[in-house]
């Protein structure tokens, strides 16, 4: 099983406060551009993707880049068609970030008719 783990300084060993199905093979990233690179790799599937909200991530411009820009990113390609949806964990400790990602997760699978 692949998986992608978004967080500008943890690793998933990191992550006690939730518990991740046993087997999977992490590929950590850290930023908005390592994220998007990660998913748009040729034949590279993931199966969970889980998510940090804050990382210290921005634009040349000042522009915040978050998990949850991540999201809406990975969110797009999906209703477009261009990816199928993976399981999504928010591992974050910002709560207001980790509920808006989780909210945004549970109304894509919704949309989508995902189990």
């Amino acid at each position: 099983m692949n998986g992608l783990f978004l967080d500008d300084e943890r690793v998933p060993n990191d992550v006690t406060w939730l518990i991740y199905a046993e087997g999977i093979e992490w590929t950590i990233v850290r930023t908005f551009e390592a994220f998007t690179q990660a998913l748009l790799q040729p034949g590279k599937i993931f199966d969970v993707i889980s998510f940090d909200h804050d990382l210290q991530d921005f634009t040349a411009s000042g522009q915040e880049l978050t998990g949850y820009t991540c999201f809406k990113w990975m969110h797009d390609r999906c209703l477009d068609g261009l990816m199928n949806l993976p399981e999504c964990l928010v591992h974050s400790k910002n709560g207001v970030g980790a509920e808006n990602i989780a909210r945004h997760y549970d109304n894509l699978r919704r949309h989508l008719g995902a189990p």
